[in-house]
This record gives C-alpha cells, sequence and structure tokens, in this order.
C-alpha cells in the first residue's frame, strides 16, 4: 500500500467541459444515404440509391445467382471531432412489403448477416457493386438471422464504429451489411430512408460527451491476498508482492487463493458523467511467491466483482472476506502465457456502479471462474518493487458547466438485475405502457404489451447474455435499460 499522490485533486480544478448530448438521426430521401450494391452480372454497373430497400441477400434471378449488399451512412456534423461516445444504437426495420426484393428469407439456410465499417467514400447516386466502397471485418458487428419476415432489428449496438467515425472522418464512410453465408437462397431486407413510412427509416441514436477529464489512480492501493490453504485461512496477506487467483495444491493439500483490491479517492464531481474506466494488471515477473499464470488443468478466466462489504486491508483473511456482486462483473479471459499483462480492462459498470453506491462498494474482488485446481492467474499487487507494474486504474468523466438544470426522467429499474427466469419492470413515475425485450444481436424477442406500474418479463426461454429491455410509458417517453441474463 503506497501514498496517495495527489493526483485527483488536481484533475478535479481542470474545466471546460459539457454535459452529456443525445442526438437521434432518421433522415428523409432529401438527407439520408443508403444504397443497395447489386451484384447480378447484368446489374453491376447500375445504382440503386433511390430504392426504398436495401437488402442483404444470395438469391436467383430468373435462374442467374446475384448478391446484393447495402450500405448507409450518417450525417454526424452534429458531433464534434473529438467527442467520446458513450452509446450508439442503430436500428433497422424490415421491408413490410412483398414486392421489390421481398422480404426476410431463411429458405436455404440462416440469413445471419455482418454489419461492417466503411473506409472509403461513396456517392448515394452513383454508387454500384462495381464501384463498391472498401468495408473491414476489423470490429465486425453480427446480426442474428431470422425466419420472421417482419422482425425488426432495433438498438444494435453500433457504439466502437460510431467513435471510429467521430475520431477519423476522412477514413470512417458508414455501414455496410452483407450476409454471412452468401449462399442462395437468403436474405434480409430493410427500408431505407426513402420509404415512405417515416418511422421505418433508418435510425441512428447517439450519446456523447464534447471532452473529458481524466485521472490515474496508482498511488494509495489497499490490497491483500485471501489464502484458502486451510492451514492459512486466517492468516493476513496484506504485503504480498502478489494479487492472484489461485486454485493449486500445497505439499498435496488444495487451496484455493482470491485477492481484494481498491484505490483510494476514486470519486468524480457531483454532476460528472462517467466516460470510461480501465484498469491494468501486470503478470507476477518474480520467481518465488505462488507462480505465474498456469492453465494445467483447464481455462484460468476470472472475475473481477464489486465488493459490497468492509474490509480492512490489514486484517482480511480468507475467513473474513467480504461480500461481492455479480451485477456487471468482468469477465477476464485465461491465457497459457505466464507473462500475460491485463491491459486496458474495461471496468466502466463496475465503476459507475461504485459511483452510484459508494455506501455499499468496496473495491475489486479478483476469483477464478473455476476454482479446480490446477490454474492460476496471478498479478503484480501495489507491494511490488516496480512502480510501474503495480494496479492502476484510470477514470475519465465530463462535467456540465452552467447548462440549465432539467427535472430528472422517472426512475424505471428492472428487479432484479441480473436475472435468471423473471425479471419486474417497474416505473417509479408514469405507468408503463409496454416492454420490448431486445437480444444481444439487436432483434425483438419478447413483448409485454401489458398497462401498470410493473409488468413481468418470462425470461425462461432467452439464453444468458446482455439484453436491452425497451420500455415506455404513459408520457410518452421510451427508455433502454440494460438486462443481464445468468443462470
Amino acid at each position: 500500500m503506497r501514498p496517495y499522490a495527489h493526483l485527483l485533486a488536481a484533475c478535479l480544478l481542470m474545466g471546460g467541459v459539457r454535459a452529456q448530448t443525445t442526438v437521434v438521426l432518421q433522415p428523409g430521401p432529401a438527407d439520408g444515404k443508403d444504397a443497395a450494391l447489386h451484384g447480378l452480372v447484368t446489374e453491376v454497373n447500375n445504382n440503386y440509391g433511390q430504392l426504398d430497400q436495401m437488402p442483404a441477400m444470395a438469391w436467383t434471378f430468373q435462374g442467374v445467382p446475384g448478391v446484393v449488399r447495402a450500405a448507409l451512412d450518417f450525417d454526424l456534423s452534429a458531433i464534434p471531432q473529438g467527442a467520446v461516445v458513450l452509446d450508439a444504437r442503430l436500428s433497422l426495420y424490415a421491408y413490410d412489403s412483398a414486392t421489390g426484393f421481398g422480404q426476410h428469407s431463411a429458405l436455404s439456410g440462416p440469413n445471419d448477416a455482418w454489419i461492417r465499417r466503411i473506409i472509403t467514400p461513396w456517392d448515394e447516386a452513383t454508387v454500384t457493386w462495381s464501384t463498391a466502397p472498401t468495408a473491414v471485418p476489423a470490429g465486425q458487428i453480427p446480426l442474428a438471422g431470422t425466419t420472421d419476415p417482419l422482425w425488426d432489428y432495433l438498438d444494435i449496438d453500433v457504439t466502437a464504429m460510431v467513435q471510429d467515425k467521430v475520431n477519423d472522418p476522412a477514413n470512417n464512410h458508414g455501414f455496410l451489411i452483407q450476409l454471412q453465408d452468401e449462399t442462395y437462397y437468403r436474405m434480409l431486407n430493410f427500408a431505407t430512408s426513402e420509404h415512405a413510412d417515416p418511422a421505418r427509416r433508418p435510425r441512428l441514436e447517439v450519446t456523447f460527451v464534447e471532452n473529458e477529464t481524466c485521472v490515474t489512480l496508482n498511488g494509495h492501493i489497499l490490497d491483500a491476498l485471501l489464502h484458502g490453504l486451510v492451514t492459512e485461512v486466517n492468516t493476513n496477506y496484506a504485503t504480498t508482492p502478489e494479487l492472484a487467483s489461485s486454485a493449486w495444491t500445497f505439499s498435496g493439500v488444495p487451496g484455493v487463493v482470491r485477492s481484494v483490491l481498491r484505490f483510494q479517492g476514486l470519486q468524480i464531481p457531483a454532476g460528472a458523467v462517467l466516460t470510461s474506466a480501465w484498469l491494468d494488471l501486470h503478470a507476477w515477473d518474480q520467481s518465488g511467491g505462488l507462480g505465474q499464470h498456469q492453465a494445467l488443468s483447464g481455462p484460468n478466466d476470472a472475475w473481477l466483482e464489486r465488493v459490497i462489504t468492509p474490509w480492512d486491508a490489514w486484517t482480511v483473511t480468507w475467513s473474513t472476506q467480504p461480500q461481492t456482486t455479480p451485477v456487471n462483473r468482468v469477465s477476464l479471459p485465461g491465457t497459457t502465457d505466464p507473462w500475460a499483462d491485463y491491459l486496458n480492462i474495461d471496468v466502466k459498470d463496475l465503476v459507475q456502479d461504485m459511483l452510484d453506491d459508494t455506501a455499499n462498494s468496496f473495491g475489486f474482488l479478483l476469483r477464478l471462474q473455476d476454482e479446480t485446481y490446477y490454474r492460476r492467474l496471478n498479478f503484480c499487487s501495489s507491494e511490488h518493487p516496480d512502480p510501474a507494474r503495480r494496479p492502476q486504474l484510470r477514470v475519465c468523466y465530463a462535467l456540465g458547466t452552467g447548462l440549465p438544470e432539467v427535472a430528472a426522467p422517472a426512475v424505471v429499474v428492472l428487479q432484479p438485475n441480473p436475472a435468471a427466469d423473471r425479471c419486474r419492470v417497474v416505473s417509479g413515475g408514469p405507468a408503463i405502457r409496454g416492454v420490448e425485450l431486445v437480444d444481444p444481436a439487436g432483434r425483438r424477442c419478447a413483448a409485454h404489451p401489458g398497462t401498470g406500474p410493473a409488468l413481468e418479463l418470462d425470461l425462461a426461454a432467452f439464453p444468458p447474455g446482455a439484453y436491452t429491455v425497451l420500455v415506455t410509458t404513459a408520457d410518452g417517453e421510451r427508455r433502454a435499460l440494460r438486462l443481464l441474463i445468468a443462470r
């Protein structure tokens, strides 16, 4: 545990940042940009920028095979370069007519698709299959297939792609949608900005902050090993230079090791918006001790969980270890590299929970996901002799300055969250007028048309994962809440 360098106080004096802003883009024919790219041999030089539909498909046309892809882009000039994109959601609505190319179809097999980032310019009025822009698979987003011809893909998470476009507009020119398997007969077909119904045109909702302040916490750190070997369960390990999650045997006796870690001074100003939080853990690099990363008997994946009960670094032991919550816990993938550093671990949701519930937040607990020996992840603690290898937390936030205050929206919560088989949607304000469940691929997979202060969703049929719950309330507001289904 090291003295706290007064970094936070200095950073808090930095100003000139703005509160978060949300823009909703759903352009029409005059300002929308989308096109179908037709790969049929007779159509490769024809432009389809004025259609009311844009398919990703593989079909035959009078017996001749042809592939069609879709390109679309949004004008992000309302978002200043350098802004931090907190969230970006793309909604694509099914083409609702049997005319033209038709509707979603999985006639010959799955119609799963990719959304890829376009990196070269294109013009809606002239683009063709032959002049199609270049799209890259890096960071591509999967769209799960459907057999429902009218399935809408709502609130697809495109945050990373939109951030790339904001950071480097010269090399980011929208989205390309193409089938994962371009073997006919299969298709996804969406409405374009030319569609007669404005509500079915492509929609992009972006929440961003214009600037941010960042602080690095690597000074006053509290950490300790929790040793579960039967002879060590009451021994304190606050001064060890290791921060381990381990399941091993000691002279033939099994023992599990976990670790707790807390950064003192974790705070942001009142009214600020947390934009990112990144944790760095460096691999244990010394001889002796518990040893380096190992996956001898199986995967050594680990969890980072929020600690919700107090602990004292100088007295905590395995027997007195604090409690944790699985909500928003972070999965650390296993490794067979004994020297692998784990840098830039995204702990934003965990840190947000800590800031929202300071009375019940006491840092992180590190433990293996499978505590069957022999496996281990072992990192350097705050006692490591090399300061550069000690744990580090970087927190960035945006602060509102002089903006008018607005009434806080009514609170809508999910209980419980994470949930297993059932979840209640509860409104602290206007009555709920409908609830939809959207799966990780952006597909609507359940709906509850009921009304009232609380509605219940039956989740038993849905696999574990991160879902979005869309809640409409009587005041006309529509909210998107994250729900983790875990069993």
